[in-house]
Parts: structure tokens; sequence; C-alpha cells
């Protein structure tokens, strides 16, 4: 009795055992990590059948985003990819998630859509009907100065936004954790400080990314808003900073302070002629810009002009930037 028992258990055994080989899944991937789609335009996903699995061929399966929805439906043999077009809807803004699906299993991993409009430019200037100025301030390495600056904001009761460098807060967190302190704002001025119009996507996202992380293990914050190294733009730099939940930011109004042709009596001169409610001023640290702002202070606190960050100049609700990079606030 006991060996017949044996018997029908091997039986049992080896009759399940191509049921369970049957379980290996397909195993899809996209032929680049990340992709920038504009709204109105198309954009090519590529994806590859890396391995059929024991999926009859060819295999069948849907192109997902984040929220389930179905992109695209896909047939392929082993070895072979497809490209799926992708139609950029308006209502697509910053990252998006693609993966393939099939029989309610995932079986890629993620691919990164960033989306964004390309008529919707770098901020330049608010128009939130207020008579306010946005002080901002960039710094890549060293903090010459900052605690002067800071004391003299305070003196006037101005606040600023300061994009700093990833490589300044690892050199100075005392500084950036003051900053903070002291109710000024903090934005993201990269990790290496390099001309990011010259980098490929996934380095531009590096750079951010890396940069975002450093500043809020230092702080206990992560910025909001961006600004890249010498305010060099293009449509990927400002589509992926929005993606990574940056407003990507530059000026209306530059200080010129980083110009060796302009002394602390031209900046001042400069600055006080041509600012109008709304402006983004541009500053640098730097012994000449801290004797022009103890005259430029002063005199924008008597004209009225109430010296605040670019969180506070756009906190009066949701935002738009035109094609000129002002940032509009439209009526509910």
């Amino acid at each position: 009795m006991n060996k017949k028992l044996a018997l029908l258990l091997s039986v049992f055994l080896l009759s399940a055992l191509p049921a369970a080989a049957q379980t290996e899944p397909p195993a899809f991937s996209f032929v680049q990590q990340m992709l920038l789609g504009f709204s109105g335009r198309e954009v090519a996903v590529g994806i590859r059948l890396d391995s059929a699995g024991d999926a009859s061929q060819p295999v069948t399966a849907q192109l997902r985003d984040e929220q389930g929805q179905v992109l695209g439906q896909l047939s392929l043999f082993e070895g072979k990819g497809q490209k799926v077009l992708l139609h950029i809807k308006p209502g697509w803004t910053g990252a998006k998630y693609l993966s393939v699906w099939r029989n309610g299993q995932k079986l890629s991993s993620d691919l990164l859509l960033v989306c964004d409009n390309l008529a919707s430019k770098e901020l330049r200037r608010v128009d939130n009907g207020h008579q306010q100025l946005a002080i901002t301030f960039s710094a890549s390495f060293n903090d010459y100065y900052v605690l002067e600056f800071l004391d003299l904001l305070n003196q006037y009761q101005a606040k600023a936004t300061f994009f700093l460098s990833a490589e300044f807060a690892f050199r100075n967190p005392d500084t950036v954790r003051e900053v903070l302190s002291r109710g000024h704002q903090l934005g993201s001025h990269s990790f290496s400080h390099l001309d990011l119009t010259k980098e490929d996507n996934l380095k531009i996202h590096s750079e951010i990314v890396r940069s975002l992380d450093m500043l809020e293990k230092v702080s206990g914050t992560r910025p909001q808003v961006f600004k890249p190294p010498f305010s060099y733009y293009n449509e990927r730099i400002r589509a992926i900073s929005r993606a990574l939940g940056c407003e990507a930011v530059k000026w209306s109004l530059d200080s010129m302070d980083w110009n060796p042709e302009y002394p602390a009596w031209r900046i001042a001169a400069r600055t006080l002629k041509k600012a109008q409610a709304g402006d983004i001023v541009q500053f640098h640290f730097g012994a000449k810009t801290l004797e022009a702002m103890q005259t430029i202070l002063p005199a924008w606190q008597e004209a009225g002009y109430e010296l605040v960050t670019l969180d506070t100049m756009l906190s009066p609700g949701p935002y738009q930037v035109d094609e000129e990079g002002r940032a509009h606030f439209p009526k509910p």
C-alpha cells in the first residue's frame, strides 16, 4: 500500500512540474530611461520584448501610465521592438510614469515621461497686482559676506530667495541653515555648476535631483525653485525641473554685479532705475554688491516696495507662466 501511495505521489509531482514552469512571465524593457514630451506634439515610446517567458508569441500587452490608463497596445515577438506614438495632452504636465502590463501583472520597470508646454518659458516676473520685488542670490562655492547680507536684509525687513549649489551646501551647511532660520527661501542652483544646455536629459535630471537631495539633507527643506548655472536655459531644462517639483526661474532684472565694469554705485543706479513691481532681481554675494544694497534696500523701501521671497510672490494661487516668462493668476 505504501508503495502504491509513493508511486501516485511521484506521478502527481511530475505532472505538476510543467504547470509550474509555465508561470515564467514575459519581460519588457524601454529603449530609453526618460523621454520628454510637449503639449500638442507626439513622442515615440520604444519598447522591447526581452523574453517571452512561457507566453505564446506574439506576446500582447498594454502600455499604461501611473493611473492605470491604457495608452497603447503591444504585440511583440521575443527580441523585437515596437514604438507607440503618444499625443501629449495639455493636461499632461510634470512627471508621468509608464510601464507595460499584461493580465494584471506589471512586466517592466518604469519609464519617466516628462511633459511640459513649450509656450511656458522660465519664470522671469510675477504679475500678482502687488507692489512686490523678489530679490534673488546665486552662489556655487563660497559663502563670502553671506552673514553680512543676512543682517542687512533683516535691517530692512527684506526677504530673499537664495539659489545655492549642492557644493555650497556641502561646504557651508551652517550658512544654509542660517538662511532658512532668518525666513528666506532656499532654491537649487544645480549639483556641480555645469552648463546644463550642453548635457543630455539624464545628466540634467541627475544634476537637479542630487542638488535637491543635498540641500534637503543639510537644511531639512526640499527646494521648490531651480535656477541653472549661468541662467542658461532650454526647453529640456525647464521641463525636467518642473517634473521634479521645481519652478524654473530666471530673472527680469539683472543687477550686473558679476560684471567687473560695474562698481557699487553703478549697480545701485541701474537697479533703482529699472526696477518695477513684479520683477525678479538677480544678485550675487560680494563686497561691491553688499555696498550697493546699502543704497538699494532703503530706496526700495521708501518707494513702497515689499521685498519678498518667490514663494510669497507666487502665493496668490495657481499660476501659469506665459511665453514671456510672466506668471499670471487665472480667475476661477
